[in-house]
């Protein structure tokens, strides 16, 4: 399918109008994108989502939405222990129900945008392997293309955010390697340092 014709001109037109960026608002980066958000084809918190790679560096499924201490404190504050779960590694997670959509999808958007998760912030930044930076998740993330066509740039706040998140994304996988580490230390009767 031709990209032009991919989305309609009605379906352009509510992008521009909902998320259209401000002159004032100049400081962008190059690189085309923005969220869709509940305008969203392909929204990346719905049941549908086709995650590819995305989660699969950090070995999740899409109900395994990782969840930093603070992230996790502040949504039981803000929400209620229901939307938090510990696994079997000892880590915290979202809590979702059978393979649902996350709990705090709504309409128009995240219903946690000021506590959303660090995995959430940080896409469509994503790792691939542990060989490569950073990349962004263009094959699965609809903003690219949409961005592209309306000449919207990400801007460096939002490109900021994201980083910060990858590199707390980082830390959590450190941690986790830690944490497997330890177990085998406490049965093996060679101390390694942790």
């Amino acid at each position: 399918m031709n990209k032009k014709n991919r989305y309609s001109a009605r379906f352009l037109q509510k992008v521009t109008s909902r998320f259209g960026r401000d002159e004032e608002e100049n400081a962008h980066t190059d690189i085309y994108w923005l969220c869709l958000a509940e305008l969203c084809p392909q929204c990346c918190c719905g049941k549908n989502f086709n995650n590819g790679e995305a989660f699969n560096f950090y070995k999740l499924t899409h109900d395994q939405v990782p969840l930093l201490t603070s992230e996790k404190n502040e949504i039981i504050r803000h929400k209620g222990p229901q939307f938090v779960r510990k696994e079997i590694d000892g880590l915290f997670y979202l809590n979702f129900k059978d393979q649902s959509p996350c709990p705090f999808l709504k309409r128009a958007g995240c219903d946690i945008e000021d506590i959303k998760p660090a995995l959430c912030r940080a896409y469509p930044l994503i790792q691939l392997d542990c060989h490569v930076g950073p990349v962004f998740d263009k094959e699965n993330c609809p903003g690219f293309e949409v961005a592209h066509l309306l000449n919207i740039c990400m801007t460096k706040k939002e490109y900021a955010v994201m980083l910060e998140s990858f590199l707390l994304l980082q830390q959590y996988r450190l941690d986790r390697i830690k944490l497997e580490l330890k177990s085998l230390t406490v049965s093996h009767p060679y101390k390694v340092a942790v």
